[in-house]
């Protein structure tokens, strides 16, 4: 049967190399026409060929597998080395999400989530975060000095009774301040923690995130630590940011995550002259410390007294020191007179009838003149926050003008290393 005949007797029309060759293709008219094209085959039925084909001397050994023996065209000859584990259909069906790492979640999470309800995201946001809080738990109880929890502290707190402090306050009382023990520039004041433990977290965080050189790392730990407070230094948006982000991109050179210890001072030091005011950083202190102080009580300052006598960045503790001075105007201010007072003076008990005037509390009772009223201390109060507030704005303006410089940088850099990539 010729070409022409076969078309005739299935009725489809001739090929041209010319046309489609399959289709919708515009027909003489203006409706589409479907063509279709078949190419003729024969079929060949020897045994004997077939039986040639598939015997041992035609085969050839497969490279992964010297015993077994694959035609020349066999698929398993693109192969250069045979897989460790195949996954078999049993296994397969059993695999589920539960059997995926942690860094399949966390691409899986950023690659739909937009896909996802509002409340599927904020569900798997929840699992991921509670993945994570037992090691976040397990770093801040390694690196705290005594062990507190923060939010079963508070509640207990405000179970207790105003008349006196209970195992919570006591708790709160031996939270160690951040003092900082080394250089830090001046736009980054105003962001730093206000307690160790809070310091130390952000150190182990800020180291790793810059030995993951990723810049993926603290997004997926933003994502999982969404709901932790001790974690919020992470958002951009908070306060302690700036710090952090200095953590990470400008580590100081010296040892960051543990105090020095301390050293010894002389015994009698009255003679040596010094600036008689305090300087910016002394006076951050000072301000952090009687913050502290008017929040857990008189036996904060004498825990931290005794905790830090060996310490020279506690010196205006004592008596002769130039700063004592400001340390006690300082203090009354924030806390007031009655509780300077029982910071200063011994009890009533054992105290002399008639003690001598010093200091300047001791020199205003003997002058006669009034104690401030609640409301000129309260004033005095807002003042001075006011100052520090203001202080802070200062230094956060600085900050936001040098993070839009320091974020510009990292976008070009971060683009510039995924076209060298690609």
């Amino acid at each position: 049967m010729s070409g022409s005949q076969r078309h005739q007797r299935y009725g489809a029309r001739p090929y041209a190399p010319e046309e489609r060759f399959a289709g919708v293709a515009p027909g003489p008219s203006s409706a589409p026409a479907f063509s279709v094209v078949g190419h003729e085959y024969e079929l060949f039925d020897e045994p004997e060929t077939a039986a040639f084909l598939e015997a041992d001397d035609n085969l050839i050994p497969w490279a992964c597998d010297a015993e077994a023996l694959v035609d020349r065209y066999d698929g398993r000859l693109l192969l250069d080395a045979l897989p460790k584990s195949a996954v078999g259909k049993d296994r397969a069906a059993s695999r589920g999400a539960g059997d995926l790492s942690s860094d399949d979640e966390d691409l899986e999470l950023e690659r739909y989530g937009d896909l996802h309800a509002a409340e599927d995201r904020q569900a798997r946001q929840q699992a991921a975060a509670a993945a994570a809080a037992q090691q976040a738990a397990a770093a801040e109880e390694a690196a705290a000095a005594v062990g507190y929890t923060y939010p079963a502290s508070d509640q207990h707190t405000a179970a207790q009774p105003s008349d006196g402090p209970g195992p919570a306050s006591e708790a709160a009382a031996l939270e160690p301040p951040f003092v900082p023990w080394f250089s830090i520039p001046a736009h980054v004041l105003g962001s730093i923690p206000a307690t160790l433990r809070a310091h130390k977290i952000m150190v182990a965080t800020a180291k790793f995130v810059r030995e993951s050189n990723s810049g993926q790392t603290e997004i997926v730990l933003r994502v999982k630590q969404g709901s932790n407070p001790r974690m919020a230094f992470l958002l951009p948006s908070n306060a302690q940011h700036p710090y952090f982000r200095w953590l990470v991109d400008c580590p100081p050179s010296e040892d960051v995550s543990n105090p020095p210890p301390a050293v010894k001072e002389e015994a009698d030091p009255p003679h040596v002259e010094e600036k008689p005011e305090a300087d910016s950083q002394g006076a951050l202190n000072m301000l952090t410390l009687a913050t502290f102080i008017q929040r857990h009580g008189p036996t904060f300052e004498a825990k931290v007294r005794k905790q830090e006598q060996n310490n020279p960045r506690f010196a205006f503790f004592l008596p002769w020191h130039p700063d004592h001075a400001f340390y006690r105007e300082r203090l009354q201010a924030i806390c007031g007179a009655d509780m300077t007072r029982q910071i200063f003076e011994p009890p009533a008990a054992t105290a002399p009838a008639n003690p001598p005037a010093r200091g300047p509390v001791k020199a205003q009772e003997a002058s006669g003149e009034p104690e401030p009223s609640a409301e000129e201390r309260q004033a005095q109060r807002r003042r001075l926050a006011k100052e520090l507030l203001a202080a802070k704005q200062a230094a956060a303006a600085a900050e936001e003008a040098k993070q839009r410089e320091v974020q510009a940088t990292a976008i070009a850099h971060h683009r510039k290393m995924f076209l060298s990539q690609v």
